[in-house]
């Protein structure tokens, strides 16, 4: 019932311009690893109004205009407040984490031996779109962990580079367009030098480079 008269107390000003708080959080749960500098603004919007909410000494008591005075601050206002600043901890460490990982853990080129895209190679429009995380994740890149491991991915120059990690053969190469936080997948090389790479199916190589990105993608995921 507060929550859906809320917005009313927030036209009669006072103490119920605090209300604003819970809109944000929602906010911040709905696109919560999808856009991180959004939810931490709105987290840390949520919990400065929250807080802000200590500042009043009288709320609006009915629908007539009557207040009446605060007293005390009971459980549910603390568990308010230490929701919304949960909240904004949480995302914080998270962007912390992830920068960190970008500056320690991120792969190049130089990190195995490997070829360019020979000359030979078929170009073709793509459309993946990565969140966030994913576009932080595709910029750390991934190598081999074992023998099993097939692929090699790094991020150079606005191209996500993918090569066989036994040949070091550069396979696919795809455009990177940055978008909000997120980017687009947007171009599609592929090799077409038959000795290093057989395929000559585009649309079965569409989906192979979505797959093979994806799932290195995911590794580093926080």
């Amino acid at each position: 019932m507060v929550f859906i008269l809320g917005p009313f107390a927030v036209l009669l000003g006072g103490a119920g311009f605090t209300w604003l708080a819970n809109p944000l959080l929602i906010f911040a749960w709905i696109v919560n690893n999808k856009h991180p500098k959004m939810v931490m603004i709105a987290s840390l919007l949520s919990t400065l109004i929250a807080i802000s909410f200590l500042t009043f000494h009288q709320i609006i008591e009915d629908e007539a205009g009557n207040y009446r005075q605060i007293i005390s601050y009971k459980l549910g206002y603390w568990l308010w407040v230490a929701s919304a600043a949960t909240m904004l901890f949480g995302t914080v460490v998270n962007y912390i984490r992830t920068k960190i990982q970008l500056m320690t853990k991120t792969i190049s080129k130089s990190n195995l031996p490997i070829y360019a895209m020979p000359d030979t190679y078929e170009t073709t429009s793509i459309n993946i779109e990565l969140t966030a995380p994913e576009y932080q994740a595709a910029l750390i890149g991934s190598q081999p962990k074992g023998t099993d491991d097939r692929w090699f991915m790094y991020a150079n120059d606005g191209w996500l580079n993918l090569h066989r990690s036994w040949t070091g053969h550069c396979i696919f190469r795809l455009k990177i367009e940055i978008i909000n936080e997120g980017c687009l997948l947007t171009e599609l090389q592929v090799n077409r030098d038959f000795d290093q790479y057989k395929s000559t199916n585009i649309e079965a190589d569409k989906i192979e480079a979505e797959s093979v990105a994806r799932s290195l993608i995911t590794r580093n995921v926080v």
